[in-house]
């Protein structure tokens, strides 16, 4: 019902389609029925977006961009599950990750400290390159801290 009102788009998808769409994501990420609760009640458009188009090639792309196994995949769409919902084509991914790399001071090839970066705050995987990098300069110039500093927050 409210779920619905709320997000009128699944009202034009057929339940048919909505079921396929459950079952998939629930089979990719190997989801427990909580988890694929929790992803559906933080943000039930997932299940208007397209397997083939949409889902299928996000979750790839975050998953061989990051080198993460299918733990630290279902863990990081369960916790927010909103990074479906932008452009993470591969080549996004890449330039996010290498502007990641730079504000934090990470090495080329540290990703590892990526993927701790991204679990523990996946919107870092779609904030606004600008807002990124205005953030980290103000919060630098407001308190004296330098790149290792911010690296360490």
């Amino acid at each position: 019902g409210q779920l619905c009102i709320k997000r009128e788009r699944l009202l034009g998808t057929s339940l048919a389609t909505l079921e396929n769409r459950m079952d998939w994501l629930q089979a990719r990420l190997n989801l427990n029925k909580s988890q694929l609760k929790r992803i559906v009640e933080r943000d039930p458009v997932v299940l208007t977006y397209s397997i083939a188009d949409n889902l299928e090639p996000t979750i790839n792309n975050i998953q061989s961009s990051l080198k993460m196994g299918d733990k630290e995949l279902t863990k990081l769409i369960v916790r927010q599950p909103d990074v479906l919902n932008y452009n993470n084509s591969a080549e996004n991914i890449k330039q996010r990750l290498s502007l990641l790399q730079e504000i934090l001071g990470l090495s080329a090839g540290d990703i590892k400290g990526l993927q701790k970066y991204i679990i523990t705050g996946p919107p870092l995987l779609f904030w606004p390159e600008g807002s990124m990098k205005e953030s980290q300069q103000w919060i630098q110039e407001r308190f004296g801290l330098g790149d290792a500093k911010i690296a360490q927050m």
